[in-house]
């Protein structure tokens, strides 16, 4: 069960990460859009909308932190390429195998992968990946969410704070059009028409109001 969890929540990482693209770093490093959080709920909305909008970013970073671990034991050099390598050779297979002896095999990579390097890296990877996860907390927390990480959000169905209508609304048309598509649909779906002639109606309702 333990293995078969693994490999399902890689997948889905591999699902997401398909979806996820590096963000310019100037946008990520931007000093002026940092401020610190009001309360513990804006934090964690903070968190959660960065964590998904500079997930590669985060990536890109952790990458630098793992080299300098290999740096210091070179072996986790070996041990990281093996378990690439048979990832990649697994997903390559997946049409071919059954779906749960796959996973039980990407489960079973990772956690082998998971205790040699923890064996071999020892209080390096721990010193390492400790910094690394604190400098990430603290950027996704200080970083002040732009639109365009709204709307991510919104469409990987991630956004924590439901107050945006307007910005979940236009995710959720997108998203549905998106799968409309990747489906095949001969005919695409529009339930964006009725939902925006209802938006407009409750404008204009509220403008009429006011």
């Amino acid at each position: 069960f333990f293995l078969s969890a693994v490999s399902l929540t890689l997948m889905d990482f591999i699902d997401r990460f398909r979806q996820l693209r590096l963000r310019p770093w100037d946008d990520f490093l931007d000093t002026k859009r940092f401020k610190v959080p009001e309360d513990a709920n804006k934090a964690w909305t903070r968190l959660i909308t960065n964590m998904n909008y500079y997930a590669i970013n985060y990536l890109a970073v952790g990458l630098v932190f793992l080299l300098f671990s290999m740096f210091f034991r070179p072996l986790l050099a070996i041990v990281v390429f093996l378990a690439v390598i048979s990832i990649v050779g697994l997903l390559s297979q997946k049409d071919t195998i059954p779906k749960k002896k796959t996973e039980l095999i990407g489960g079973g990579i990772l956690a082998v992968a998971t205790l040699l390097c923890a064996f071999l890296g020892g209080l390096v990877i721990m010193v390492f990946f400790s910094i690394f996860g604190s400098l990430v907390l603290a950027h996704a927390s200080f970083r002040c969410r732009s639109n365009k990480s709204k709307f991510s959000a919104a469409m990987n169905d991630v956004d924590p704070d439901q107050a945006n209508n307007t910005i979940g609304s236009l995710a959720k048309e997108f998203s549905t059009i998106k799968s409309s598509l990747a489906q095949g649909d001969s005919v695409l779906k529009r339930p964006s028409v009725e939902n925006a002639k209802a938006a407009y109606k409750e404008v204009a309702a509220n403008m009429k109001e006011k």
